[in-house]
């Protein structure tokens, strides 16, 4: 109710994503001609680390697959899915030398100790709590996964695109704006196990694919989603506003 009152006061309300833009014009929040979308962006897109020197720095095997997520391990965003996706395609596959980091903390992180330990991951899956050095984790990765149910426009996304990463992430909000769909990775309908573990098994077992993917998701990066692009475009929303004033 606040924003709908406010929103008479305001010549244009700015966005970071298409799905916010529908959900306030859904709700009546603004008219929808006041609204404009303006995505988030990366100040720098230049990668800090190497492939290479992230897996000795971090000591992984060379010939390992990697997979990171990046998120508060807590409700809406569901990281558990992406813990049991990752169990469920490590019994499919069977393989040593694949792992999966969980870069964040929060309450599920027990609940995901425990999900661990009976699954007998515990060489495999590695919960690291917050880190200040998150690039360093996505350095040493071969894809990015993120199962959540409520999202806006996520900068964890656009950080793992920084370093060429696939990405495997939920069908909602503004993240398929960020990931199309067999592009530059693969999306899954929320909290659906079986759909995200085959999205995983799609990018460990077909390298050219994954690197494909991996690809065009820098590029997508470098096209859309810099902070100096989408900053030009705020300040000719405000020159546009002072125009008519």
């Amino acid at each position: 109710e606040l924003e709908r009152m406010a929103s008479n006061w305001c010549n244009k309300v700015i966005t970071v994503c298409e799905a916010a833009k529908r959900e306030l014009c859904r709700d009546r929040v603004t008219p929808c001609e006041k609204i404009e979308v303006v995505h988030n962006g990366l100040k720098n897109a230049d990668p800090r680390y190497s492939k290479e020197d992230a897996r000795k720095k971090m000591q992984i095997p060379s010939d390992s697959f990697v997979f990171v997520s990046v998120s508060r391990l807590s409700q809406p965003k569901d990281p558990v899915t992406t813990l049991r996706a990752f169990a469920k395609l490590k019994a499919e596959c069977r393989w040593s030398n694949l792992f999966l980091f969980f870069v964040g903390d929060g309450p599920y992180r027990m609940r995901m100790e425990s999900i661990i330990k009976n699954e007998r991951l515990d060489n495999q899956v590695f919960i690291t709590g917050f880190q200040q050095d998150v690039e360093l984790y996505l350095a040493a990765s071969d894809a990015f996964v993120l199962s959540t149910f409520k999202e806006g426009f996520p900068i964890s996304i656009l950080e793992a695109m920084k370093y060429s990463l696939p990405i495997v992430a939920s069908k909602v909000d503004g993240i398929p704006e960020q990931v199309i769909n067999g592009e530059n990775g693969f999306l899954f309908e929320p909290g659906n196990v079986e759909d995200c573990c085959t999205c995983m098994k799609k990018i460990t077992m077909n390298d050219e694919l994954r690197k494909q993917l991996g690809s065009a998701s820098r590029r997508l990066l470098l096209e859309r989603f810099m902070l100096e692009k989408n900053f030009v475009r705020i300040l000719d929303i405000y020159r546009e506003v002072l125009r008519g004033s």
